[in-house]
């Protein structure tokens, strides 16, 4: 009798093997879906003086009479942090009757700039960067200058190009 139950198990589970209980279970493909989002961050240029950019010196200066130039490197320091593109510009808080010329003290390769009402000095990118300047002071031909001590102070603007 136990043979007979075992031998009916082996032909139920061999029919049932041959109907495609056996097959193998495929899963479908999951379901996909894209979603698309734009984003607009708006430009922000940031200028924060870490020392002044300010020069003082006494009038004449030796020299002066032969029409040499002073010259002060590295002055002041800017921090400029921006996620764009910027310019920084440069003009005096007062007209002091000097020719002042400034340019980026990093760059060997610069050029001196007549600062006037707004002079455009540096540029930069993305990213933070501190600037310094080196300024030149010579005077001016029509003004006559009497022994004093002289301050030159800046204002800048940094702005998004």
């Amino acid at each position: 009798m136990l043979k007979e139950s075992l031998t009916t198990a082996m032909i139920i589970l061999l029919v049932l093997l041959a109907s495609g209980f056996g097959n193998s279970v495929r899963a479908g493909p999951l379901a996909s879906a894209q979603l698309g989002c734009t984003a607009t961050v708006a430009a922000v240029v940031e200028l924060t003086i870490v020392e002044p950019v300010i020069v003082s010196f006494a009038a004449p200066w030796d020299g002066y009479e032969q029409g040499q130039a002073l010259v002060f490197n590295n002055v002041g320091s800017l921090l400029i942090e921006s996620n764009a593109n910027w310019a920084l510009s440069v003009s005096l808080v007062q007209n002091s009757g000097w020719k002042v010329y400034v340019k980026p003290a990093q760059s060997a390769s610069a050029q001196w700039s007549l600062v006037e009402e707004s002079t455009s000095v540096c540029t930069g990118s993305f990213g933070s960067e501190v600037v310094s300047l080196d300024v030149k002071v010579e005077k001016k031909e029509e003004y006559r200058y009497a022994g004093s001590e002289e301050n030159i102070q800046f204002a800048f603007t940094v702005e998004q190009i």
